[in-house]
């Protein structure tokens, strides 16, 4: 059985990046800008974008809520782009034992179908967002 553990940059390091908002500003690697009413923190990592006209789209969806213990059903990747989640919600039914935890990030490395071996959940807290390396088999 997988196990959900919490988000951190050395374990998500294969699958991508994380940027987490505490600690970044905590570090005061948030830079102070606006006349010093804002701090920002960029998310580490770059993006990609494919080599045929690829350019950068933004979206935002309203995922329905589903159990932290699955099922999982199926597993997509995109093999020309990353692809960033900055999760919005901060209520709601936590998915561990962590009550800022907002989601659960389901992840696999592999070429032509996911490799079970490698295989990843991480839950995700409400100061996280992340970065997916093009290529990564995520759940939906």
């Amino acid at each position: 059985m997988l196990s959900a553990q919490p988000l951190d940059s050395l374990e998500m390091a294969p699958y991508g990046w994380v940027l987490d908002i505490d600690a970044a500003f905590a570090a005061h690697q948030g830079q102070s800008i606006n006349a010093g009413t804002s701090r920002r923190a960029d998310l580490p990592g770059s993006l990609a974008l494919d080599d045929q006209g690829g350019r950068p789209l933004v979206c935002v969806f309203r995922a329905v809520a589903q159990a932290a213990s699955g099922p999982w059903q199926s597993l997509e990747r995109h093999r020309l782009g990353t692809q960033t989640f900055v999760p919005l919600a901060t209520r709601g039914p936590s998915v561990s034992t962590t009550s800022r935890s907002v989601c659960v990030l389901l992840v696999a490395l592999g070429d032509d179908a996911p490799d079970e071996r490698s295989l990843k959940a991480f839950c995700v807290n409400n100061q996280q967002a992340f970065t997916l390396k093009p290529g990564i088999w995520h759940h939906p």
